[in-house]
């Protein structure tokens, strides 16, 4: 037996006798026989996802796209496995996948139904994921897509993914302010307007799965299979809506209420939009420290002095940690802009005193700031 199977002799190390073999290669298979499935593979089955979109619109192309891609290109993925970490004993054992196609989703779900099919399982996935250029997941950057290219990389395969789109980024990104927690059944509830009372938890996952291997109980995986299913279409939902939050400001007045404007200027910014400087704006005035200092940089990197001036003033006059940020800039200004090396002092010291004794750090910094320019001061008397 292959050592990658060590750890699921230990999982399922009390199975009965009679369900021993389906681990040995040739020996007895553990049966499937779940609704809708067809046999592709001696232990690998598929099904089809095709459905309307039920009202819900194919992503416009947008910033989320690279270039030159579109909506057809997109695949979005999502992978149910043995375990909730990375290493070599964890195993994928479904794969739900889509492609849209006018307002339709063309997907399918794969499942490896024991473990010694694992190499022809992922040929099948891998050859259904070569259809796409721009691979969408959640979370995929940091797990399933490491996990699918160590599971081909054991098997001599290659994975095709390589362009990618995590939409866990985008989440924090434009929402972890508001939410605290990104995790998909946060985002899904509060974004996305999805409950689902009946889902079964991610973390029941894998036990389900070997439950199935020890006793043949093909309906004990009904709840993974629609589960799987539904982060799916869920994947394509949150796509449409990042999507047309970033292209136009599109969305219902919940979705643009819980937004992160601070974090959504800045994307812009990045962008060398212009509406990024106004959402930057409504947001400082709204009350967010984190919008004024990303929009004061800004302006210091345009060489808009003015603006920069009047927004680290302001800031240094809330009195909370980006007062700190703000000292520290107008007493860099002082100095080497303005060339006024009393206000650089003045500022120097109000650094100094902004600064927590506790932050050793931040603190002796300040106080080599203050000698250096106080020193230069003296100099220039």
């Amino acid at each position: 037996m292959s050592k990658d199977f060590s750890f699921l002799r230990r999982r399922l190390g009390y199975l009965d006798h009679s369900c021993r073999g389906a681990m040995e290669p040739g020996g007895p298979l553990v049966p499937f026989g779940g609704a809708g499935w067809s046999k592709r593979s001696e232990y690998t089955y598929a099904r089809s996802l095709g459905d309307e979109l039920g009202g819900e619109s194919c992503p416009p192309p947008g910033r989320l796209f690279p270039e030159p891609c579109g909506p057809e290109d997109l695949v979005f993925f999502d992978l149910e496995t043995t375990g909730l970490s990375g290493g070599a004993g964890n195993f994928i054992f479904l794969v739900g996948l889509a492609q849209l196609s006018g307002g339709r989703m063309e997907g399918e779900q794969y499942f490896l139904r024991d473990f010694p099919g694992e190499r022809e399982f992922l040929e099948l996935v891998v050859e259904r994921l070569g259809r796409g250029r721009v691979f969408v997941s959640f979370n995929g950057k940091t797990f399933d897509s490491h996990l699918l290219r160590m599971r081909c990389l054991l098997n001599g395969l290659d994975c095709p993914i390589q362009r990618q789109i995590d939409l866990l980024t985008w989440s924090r990104r434009l929402w972890k302010g508001a939410l605290g927690s990104c995790s998909l059944g946060v985002v899904e509830r509060e974004i996305l307007g999805i409950h689902r009372p009946e889902d079964v938890p991610g973390c029941e996952v894998p036990d389900l799965y070997f439950r199935y291997l020890r006793t043949g109980d093909h309906e004990a995986l009904e709840p993974v299979f629609a589960h799987n299913s539904r982060d799916v279409r869920t994947l394509i939902r949150l796509f449409t809506q990042i999507s047309g939050l970033l292209e136009a400001g599109l969305g219902s007045a919940r979705l643009l209420d819980k937004t992160d404007l601070a974090g959504l200027g800045r994307y812009l910014l990045e962008r060398r939009e212009a509406r990024g400087e106004e959402i930057l704006a409504q947001s400082f005035r709204s009350g967010s420290c984190l919008a004024g200092e990303i929009l004061s940089l800004h302006h210091k990197r345009a060489g808009n002095w003015g603006e920069a001036v009047r927004l680290w003033t302001s800031l240094a006059s809330r009195g909370n940690l980006s007062a700190g940020f703000a000292c520290r800039e107008l007493a860099k200004y002082y100095e080497h802009r303005a060339r006024d090396l009393q206000e650089a002092v003045r500022w120097a010291q109000e650094l100094l005193r902004r600064t927590p004794v506790q932050d050793r750090v931040q603190r002796t910094e300040a106080l080599q700031r203050k000698a250096r320019l106080e020193r230069k001061l003296k100099r220039n008397s």
